[in-house]
């Protein structure tokens, strides 16, 4: 039943009239209640994980109401300064008009409260634009509870110079609706910049680490892509491992088979409010089994005793030489120093097949040695490099009797590595230029070449993550060399000027 079905002279008792009156007015007064009441928990149920301008707009139709001229709603930025605004959206003829009004509002506002101003021709603290229309009525409702202030929305009136009670009592209920949805989509954004800023770190990562709801993978690093890329392409596979994901128990250790390997899935408990949203997993590729471990031992045995024979056999020799006949002094040194070089070789391979340095932690030895030491040793790894093209290596470093703390023989192998590259890309009678930094919390060392330079699409390729199989041997060798300490590696060039090569280790 409405008014226009209703007709007051069919009724004969003008009591009756009145009474059937009054309850139409009740009727009407529930069924804008029920409409409100309806709005908001449309608000509530609002999907706030989107782009914050779509919910601002798409909160804006919730206010549409043909008695106000325009409605507007800004957010702050909680950094910025008073007045500025960090994203503001409005509906209505006369939205854009009214926007000054923005700050003049929020300055009315102060704290979280509502400004209602029902006559502006008396209203002195709110300037209008000359030449303008302005609005009769302007109502402000802070976006925020308690002390904590989002923002505003704030309805201008061209045609009515005031608001009923209830009227602003609802447009109260949907500000306070719209608050708790803003809230929740600010935070939203929050994580995900925080899980976008973390998503660089754990590229760095070698295990995979997801991030799944029960439909979909929210998250993934670097090293997910490269091993499960096909899988994730493809849904019935990709639908199949979030099911076994999501079939596990948290709470106890679990092994999955994936792609005929095996990992052991760790998941991450500082979520567990979100468990049943939510999965943080990592998997670690537990494959290598007891028996393979015993092959590598024996492959490691059979290489090192291939190594070690040739090298005491030539150790052997040189010792006999002086025996079978006179030796002058020139080749005294010459023997000399053949036999040091291969003794130094040989405990080279001592160290490196060592099993326990394979199978046990990280496999890093860490010592302290000098920078000069390992430029030495590094650089007389390349000689025979250095003498064919003529190249100087230079140690440009202030001081080089400082200790650094690194697994001397694979970083001195690594530093041969990048020389044996610069080589290749100097000329006859070029020169490599070594420096090593001591800063506050790491160590840098810097490489210079004096060759042409390379592209910006080579130093991309050589610095990639992606296409591995396009990058030198020598310079991945040296990239998880470097990664084992902790450290970065990277390559910078200047078409003319040459390539500069960095590595940066922490300090242990």
């Amino acid at each position: 039943m409405n008014k226009e079905s209703f007709n007051l002279e069919q009724i004969k008792t003008s009591k009756y009239g009145e009474y059937f009156v009054h309850l139409q007015n009740i009727i009407e007064k529930q069924d804008r209640e029920l409409l409100i009441n309806k709005k908001v928990i449309q608000i509530l149920s609002h999907g706030h994980r989107k782009d914050f301008k779509q919910l601002l707009t798409e909160l804006l139709d919730y206010f549409k109401n043909d008695q106000f001229s325009s409605v507007r709603i800004v957010v702050q930025n909680k950094n910025l300064h008073f007045g500025d605004i960090s994203i503001a959206e409005g509906i209505g003829i006369n939205c854009g008009e009214y926007a000054y009004l923005d700050e003049q509002v929020e300055g009315q506002l102060g704290k979280p409260g509502i400004l209602y101003i029902s006559d502006t021709t008396r209203i002195h603290s709110i300037k209008f634009v000359s030449g303008n229309q302005f609005p009769k009525t302007i109502l402000g409702i802070t976006l925020g509870n308690g002390t904590d202030k989002l923002g505003m929305i704030w309805f201008a009136c061209e045609d009515q110079k005031n608001f009923t009670k209830f009227e602003s009592d609802s447009l109260v209920a949907l500000v306070e609706a719209c608050t708790s949805v803003i809230q929740e989509c600010i935070e939203w954004n929050e994580n995900y910049i925080n899980l976008s800023f973390r998503n660089e770190i754990l590229d760095l990562v070698y295990f995979p680490v997801f991030i799944l709801s029960r439909n979909d993978v929210m998250f993934s690093n670097l090293a997910v892509k490269q091993i499960f890329k096909k899988t994730l392409e493809r849904i019935n596979e990709k639908e199949d491992f979030i099911k076994k994901i999501w079939g596990l128990k948290t709470e106890k250790d679990n092994t999955i088979s994936l792609n005929d390997r095996d990992y052991q899935i760790k998941f991450v408990d500082s979520i567990q409010n979100f468990r049943e949203l939510f999965r943080a997993v990592i998997l670690m590729d537990d494959t290598i089994s007891q028996q393979q471990k015993d092959y590598i031992s024996l492959v490691i045995d059979s290489i090192s005793q291939g190594l070690r024979s040739p090298l005491n056999l030539i150790l052997g020799s040189i010792k006999m030489l002086p025996l079978v006949g006179d030796v002058n002094d020139h080749q005294k040194n010459y023997l000399n120093s053949i036999q040091h070089k291969t003794e130094d070789s040989l405990a080279i391979v001592e160290e490196l097949l060592d099993l326990e340095r394979v199978i046990k932690n990280s496999g890093l030895r860490i010592q302290e040695i000098e920078v000069k030491s390992l430029i030495d040793i590094s650089s007389a790894l390349v000689g025979h490099l250095t003498n064919q093209k003529r190249i100087s290596i230079l140690n440009k470093t202030s001081n080089s009797d400082e200790l650094i703390k690194v697994d001397k023989v694979l970083f001195t192998q690594a530093l041969a590595n990048i020389f044996e590259y610069a080589i290749g890309q100097t000329g006859l009678g070029g020169e490599i230029g070594f420096v090593a930094e001591n800063q506050a919390e790491k160590w840098c060392i810097t490489i210079n070449d004096s060759g042409n330079g390379l592209s910006q699409v080579e130093v991309d390729r050589l610095n990639s993550y992606e296409i591995l199989h396009e990058i030198p041997s020598g310079l991945l060798l040296v990239r998880s060399i470097i990664n084992f300490h902790g450290g970065t590696f990277k390559i910078q060039s200047s078409l003319g000027k040459g390539n500069t090569y960095i590595i940066e280790i922490p300090k242990k």
